[in-house]
């Protein structure tokens, strides 16, 4: 197992993918019912991995499940490890992108870039740097991914 899927100990385990349209003006995103400090806010499409998954496929799985979207190609963008969990950040183009739909209690969104870009309102607060900087990847970031420790 290589560094990226590694998990320090037995914290619960979550993934989180952004989906974005060719032109990157369009990414897929979810308004959350839970857990409730997310309650209402727009995130990546993911949830928790189970319990042997490796993140890639727990990716793949999750987007399937909630946006009826089969994406078998994801690029890592982060890991972000904090004391209770450690999360995957993942993000691809899909010419489908436009075509998700909602599969769960949880509303599936197509939001403008432009307009995530311009406030914070609305969305998790990490989900509004990641997007970015998974459009920085696309630009050219040289970065193969990135690793977020979260302290508090």
């Amino acid at each position: 197992m290589e560094e990226w899927d590694l998990t320090p100990d037995d914290r619960k385990r979550y993934c989180v993918g952004y989906v974005f349209s060719p032109d990157l003006s369009d990414v897929v995103l979810i308004r959350k019912n839970r857990p409730e400090w997310q309650m209402g806010l727009l995130n990546g499409v993911g949830g928790k991995l189970h319990d042997g998954e490796d993140s890639l496929h727990g990716m793949a799985r999750e987007c399937r499940e909630e946006t009826g979207l089969d994406i078998a190609v994801w690029r890592r963008l982060a890991r972000l490890e904090f004391p209770l969990a450690v999360v995957w950040f993942f993000w691809t183009i899909d010419p489908n992108c436009r075509l998700a739909r909602t599969m769960t209690d949880e509303r599936v969104e197509i939001v403008d870039v432009a307009k995530l870009a311009s406030t914070m309102d609305g969305i998790v607060p990490n989900s509004a740097w990641l997007i970015q900087m998974a459009i920085s990847y696309v630009r050219g970031e040289r970065a193969e991914w990135f690793a977020v420790r979260e302290v508090y």
